[in-house]
């Protein structure tokens, strides 16, 4: 019982701070630095900021 109680906590976690469309396509706007998209990097934390 306590590992399906873990496991539901897990989902639940995941589904609360990961957002399915930043794993989509990668786009091929912004700029790079060392291989890294600035554009979406600033994106992501904008959405994952909290509030201000």
């Amino acid at each position: 019982m306590t590992t399906i109680i873990f496991i539901a906590l897990v989902v639940l976690a995941g589904w609360l701070m990961f957002d399915p469309s930043d794993w989509g396509h990668r786009k091929n706007t912004g700029k790079k630095i060392n291989g890294v998209d600035v554009g979406a990097y600033k994106r992501f934390h904008d959405r994952h900021q909290g509030p201000k």
